[in-house]
C-alpha cells in the first residue's frame, strides 16, 4: 500500500507474495513470503492467523527460529540476516552479515552452523549467544558446492553437490570446539552423487542421493553405515519421532516409517496443486509451503494418510494497479499486495 501526497509515494505497508522456507516455535509458524518474513498464529492449526510481518528488506531463501530471533538467507546472494521475533506482531530485521554466500542453516545451542557455496565454501560457525552481534567463530573449507547441514551433539553433517571441480557427498565434522572445526569422516560412496538434505536424529542421520532415502548409523561418527535404504527422493527432511517426512524432487509431500533404521517403509504420497517448497511439523500437523499457492496444513495424525484441512491463502499471481483516492495499491507476482 502506498500513500500519495502530490507527486511522491510513501511506502505504507504489503502483504502477500511467494512463500517458500517455513519453521514453526511454539503456537507461530515463521514464512518467508514476499519480501520478508510473515508471522502466524496457528494455535488453531487448521486455521493460521497472520499476526505480523516485517516491512519488506529481501527475500528469505532459508531460516529458522531458535528462542526470539529467526536466522535467515537471503536470494539470491546468500547474506545472513537476524530477525528479532520476541514480539511476533512486530517482527524487526536487527543485523545481517554479508560476508559469506550462505546456503543452509542449523542451530544447536549457542551456535549457528551455516554452509557456503562458492570459491571458499564451507561450514561457518557463528556464536549467537547474543544474536545482535553475529561473530563467526570457526571455519572449516569444504567444496565449493556446499547444499545443507545439520548440527546436533557436537557434530556438524554437511551436504554437498558434484560438479566438475569437486566432488559432492556427506561429511561428518567434529564442532566440539567451535573455533577448530575438523573432518571426522565422510560417508562412503555418497561423493559420487549430489546430496541436497541431510537430518539427524540419535544415532543416525537421514539423507538422501542416487533416487533412495538412506539411513545411516553414525553411533560410531567415525565409521558412518548405511544400515537401510527405500526407494525415494526426498530434498527436504523433517524429522517426527518414528516418522520422517519430506519433498521430492517433484514437489511431493512424502512420509516415510523409519521405526526400524534398517527397513524404512514408504507411506504415503501426495501432489500439492503447485509443488511443495518446505514443510514443517508440529504435534500431528504439517505445515508446507506452496510458492504461490500459500501455506497448507495436514492433519498427519495417520501419517499412511495425512489430509489437507486447512491453509493460508498469500494471493500469489495477481498483477495490478489500482489507485483509490490517497492511495496505490500494487499486486505482484512474487512480492505480494502493496
Amino acid at each position: 500500500v502506498l500513500a500519495q501526497s502530490g507527486d511522491h509515494l510513501t511506502y505504507l505497508g504489503s502483504t502477500g507474495g511467494t512463500t517458500k522456507p517455513i519453521d514453526i516455535a511454539g503456537q507461530y509458524a515463521f514464512v518467508g513470503e514476499g519480501l520478508g518474513l510473515t508471522v502466524l498464529n496457528i494455535s488453531d492449526p487448521e486455521k493460521p492467523v497472520v499476526v505480523g510481518r516485517t516491512q519488506p528488506f529481501v527475500i528469505i531463501d532459508q531460516l529458522v527460529v531458535s528462542g526470539d530471533y529467526v536466522y535467515a538467507v537471503a536470494a539470491p546472494f546468500g547474506d545472513l540476516w537476524v530477525i528479532d521475533v520476541s514480539d511476533p506482531t512486530e517482527p524487526r530485521p536487527v543485523t545481517s552479515d554479508n560476508s559469506n554466500w550462505i546456503k543452509a542453516l542449523s542451530v544447536d545451542g549457542p551456535y549457528l552452523y551455516a554452509v557456503s557455496f562458492g570459491a571458499l565454501g564451507g561450514l561457518h560457525v557463528y556464536d549467537i549467544s547474543d544474536p545482535s552481534a553475529l561473530q563467526e567463530v570457526g571455519y572449516l573449507q569444504t567444496t565449493p558446492f556446499t547444499s545443507g547441514v545439520d548440527a546436533a551433539g557436537g557434530l556438524a553433517f554437511v551436504a554437498h553437490l558434484t560438479s566438475n571441480l569437486s566432488s559432492g557427498g556427506l561429511w561428518i565434522v567434529d564442532v566440539s570446539d567451535p573455533t577448530t572445526p575438523f573432518e571426522v569422516a565422510r560417508v562412503e560412496d555418497a561423493h559420487e552423487y549430489n546430496i541436497e538434505e541431510v537430518a539427524v536424529s540419535g544415532d543416525y542421520i537421514y539423507t538422501e542421493y542416487a533416487g533412495l532415502f538412506r539411513v545411516i548409523d553414525i553411533s560410531d561418527p567415525a565409521k558412518p553405515v548405511e544400515v537401510g535404504s527405500v526407494p525415494t527422493g526426498a530434498v527436504i527432511i523433517e524429522l517426527s519421532g518414528d516418522i520422517a517426512f519430506g519433498i521430492n524432487n517433484f514437489g511431493f509431500v512424502i512420509s516415510i516409517d523409519i521405526s526400524d533404521p534398517a527397513d524404512p517403509q514408504l507411506l504415503s504420497v501426495y501432489r500439492p496443486e503447485g509443488g511443495a517448497q518446505d514443510l514443517a511439523e508440529t504435534g500431528h500437523y504439517l505445515y508446507y509451503t506452496d510458492g504461490a499457492a500459500g501455506i497448507w496444513v495436514m492433519d498427519a495424525a495417520d501419517p499412511a494418510d495425512p489430509v489437507v484441512v486447512g491453509g493460508y491463502n498469500t494471493m500469489d499471481q495477481m498483477n495490478a494497479v489500482v489507485a483509490g483516492g490517497d492511495y496505490a495499491y500494487v499486486a505482484d507476482q512474487r512480492e505480494g499486495l502493496m
